[in-house]
């Protein structure tokens, strides 16, 4: 609501701005962001906001190493869809004017305000992309209960972004990823089960699948190789990587916090900031 505040002056205004930067309250800019995201927006009429990377600022500790080399997943994954990116993260994007005026700015009561946005803007017809020269940085999550209420927010939050716009072809691979996981998530619990059989005198026996193993062994070479998206990037984040199971644990913590938000969504649990 005060962003939408602060967009109606804008609006009103019998000065002309072309482009409107909206960022998050600990967010730090490189000097050159601004000056590349109007490049960015100049190039094709049909671009209606560009978002930066999103990296973090220095910080210490396990947490604050996971976060980084996570959120170096989220510029792989933005870097692979650049010319049209699922969100326009509010850490840092840059929008053409007009296009948030037609598209009405924010919708207030939404948790996962900048999704709900960039799905408007693609509505209308126009482009969501990233621009890797936008360099941006925020606070990593200081705590294990801070991180859970931040994605608590950001799943729940996308749950309830889709129920609002339906299925369509801007929501179309997002409503498909949570299928997979959901799908995913039954096979682990299939797979363990078959796994355990009882032999007599109550001995368990462990049989692997070999295609979990693959699968497993694709995956970890995929996230060695997506290493080189991690700003800032040290010896210590290679070590963690390679060692595994440190981020096992925190993409754990974080698939149970998902399942946790898909309950809430089922059970139209009361949404909280």
């Amino acid at each position: 609501g005060a962003v939408n505040r602060g967009l109606e002056l804008i609006w009103q205004s019998k000065e002309k701005f072309d482009v409107v930067l909206i960022i998050d309250a600990d967010t730090i800019l490189d000097p050159d962001l601004l000056k590349e995201a109007v490049k960015t927006l100049s190039k094709d009429e049909s671009i209606g906001g560009v978002c930066s990377i999103s990296a973090l600022s220095p910080g210490k500790g396990l947490l604050y190493r996971l976060q980084k080399l996570e959120y170096g997943g989220f510029t792989a994954f933005r870097t692979e869809t650049w010319s049209s990116v699922m969100i326009l993260h509010g850490l840092c994007s840059v929008f053409k004017t007009d296009v948030l005026k037609e598209v009405k700015g924010y919708t207030q009561g939404v948790l996962l305000e900048d999704y709900d946005l960039t799905l408007k803007i693609k509505k209308a017809g126009k482009k969501a992309v990233f621009n890797p020269k936008m360099i941006a940085r925020t606070q990593a999550v200081k705590s294990w209960r801070g991180l859970l209420r931040q994605r608590v927010r950001w799943f729940r939050g996308g749950i309830d972004v889709i129920f609002m716009h339906g299925v369509n072809r801007f929501s179309a691979y997002d409503v498909l990823n949570h299928i997979l996981f959901i799908l995913l998530f039954l096979v682990v619990i299939a797979l363990v089960g078959a796994s355990i059989s009882v032999y007599p005198r109550w001995k368990p026996h462990f049989y692997w699948h070999p295609i979990p193993l693959i699968l497993f062994g694709l995956g970890y070479l995929d996230g060695l190789w997506r290493l080189k998206w991690v700003k800032d990037l040290d010896w210590i984040d290679v070590l963690i990587r390679i060692s595994l199971l440190p981020e096992l644990l925190y993409s754990t913590f974080l698939s149970g916090v998902r399942i946790y938000c898909y309950g809430l969504a089922l059970f139209r649990a009361k949404r909280r900031w």
